[in-house]
Parts: C-alpha cells; structure tokens; sequence
C-alpha cells in the first residue's frame, strides 16, 4: 500500500505549524520549540489526499513562542544541532487570544468582546434599575417565583423606557 503514496513535492523552507512541546538545547540552554506541522500527503490508489502531521524543532531566538501558539518556521542555513534545523520565524496567532481577521477585535467563544460587554452592562442597568450597588447575596434575598420575578423586571424595563423617551419628547415642544 505504501507504493500508492506521494510525499509531497513542496520544499519545506517555510513551515506553519503548532507549538507542542518547549524545551532548551545545549549548555547555553538556547531555548527551543517542537513545532507539529501538518503535511498532506497523495494517494493514487485512492486519489484523495490524507493529513500527516509531522514534528519539527526550531529555535527561538526571542523566546516568544508560548505552547499552543501557532508559528511560522523556516529552514536555518547552518543547523545548531542534528535536530534542530530550523528556527521560529514569527508568532502568527497567540494560543486563547482569538482576533477577527476583518475587524481587528477580540473575540470570545463566538461574540466580541465589546459586544458582550455592553449587554452585561445593559443587563445590569435594568436588572438593578437606578441603583449602582451590586445584587444583595442569595440569602438575603426575598426568594421569588419565576413569574414575580419576571414581571419585576418587565416592570423596571418599562420604567427605563419611559424615563429615557420623556427627555426627548419634553425637548421637541
């Protein structure tokens, strides 16, 4: 079966791959990363394509590839060890920090940031109405129903509404 497959003809100058594993090399303790790259490779019997990942150690110079981070190495020209012959050209994408491409804003699970923060905000504002204090304990509380709690809050949005439109309306007569 191995006669049917094609390693690919790509030279591996450039890589991008993940950072697995950290670890330093020699008695300068010349920081290193094992940077897992995925490689696809061809077929014929079948004619499709497979995924195989691939380990690579590269030394990082900066010392700024953190595990999970995803990186672009590249081939150095004069190796520093048998294993490592390559090196970490930059960070592309930090691990956890997760930024839309297109706006240039930080995203969490599958909202913005500032979006999210806003309705918290308008959340609070009408949950706690006028009042600047955070919710009082559990225990203190006056344990509601659902349904009483419900309308205390349709209740106090109601009471939003109507301070927020009746600046407007006394300004335009």
């Amino acid at each position: 079966m191995s006669r049917f497959i094609q390693k690919s003809q790509v030279p591996i100058d450039f890589l991008m791959g993940r950072v697995v594993k950290l670890s330093s090399v020699g008695l300068d303790r010349k920081s290193c990363a094992q940077v897992r790259v995925r490689r696809n490779e061809y077929n014929s019997y079948l004619h499709q394509f497979y995924a195989k990942s691939e380990d690579f150690w590269a030394f990082d110079g900066q010392g700024g590839a953190r595990l999970g981070d995803l990186v672009l190495i590249r081939q150095m020209t004069e190796p520093l060890t048998r294993k490592v012959q390559h090196q970490v050209e930059r960070t592309v994408f930090k691990h956890g920090n997760i930024v839309d491409p297109i706006t240039k804003r930080r995203v969490v699970q599958d909202e913005f940031v500032d979006e999210s923060l806003a309705k918290k905000a308008l959340i609070e504002k009408v949950l706690l109405g006028d009042k600047k204090t955070p919710a009082a304990p559990e225990d203190e509380q006056e344990a509601l129903g659902f349904d009483e709690e419900h309308e205390a809050q349709l209740e106090r949005l109601h009471n939003l509404r109507l301070s927020d439109s009746s600046p407007s309306s006394s300004s335009s007569r």
